[in-house]
């Protein structure tokens, strides 16, 4: 096994680095779509989640209606 001097360690830790480098900054410039691609994600559970409280309203009331009618057919 041949062992590396000096500057051949230097450039080998510098490639490495360098990639090192590279992939860090590929994330960062994919960071404000993440960023979007969340929000996004985010707007559209908050408005699942007004839909589905409506949702539960109406069920709500439609269970209080017929438990009105099924005691007006008792009697």
């Amino acid at each position: 096994m041949q062992s590396l001097n000096d500057d051949e360690r230097k450039a080998a830790l510098g490639e490495v680095l360098a990639d090192e480098l590279k992939v860090i900054k590929e994330y960062v410039e994919d960071v404000p779509d993440i960023k979007l691609k969340v929000h996004k994600i985010d707007a559209t559970v908050s408005e699942i989640n007004d839909r589905l409280s409506v949702l539960e309203n109406v069920v709500k009331e439609h269970e209080t209606d017929i438990r009105k009618l099924k005691a007006k057919q008792a009697f």
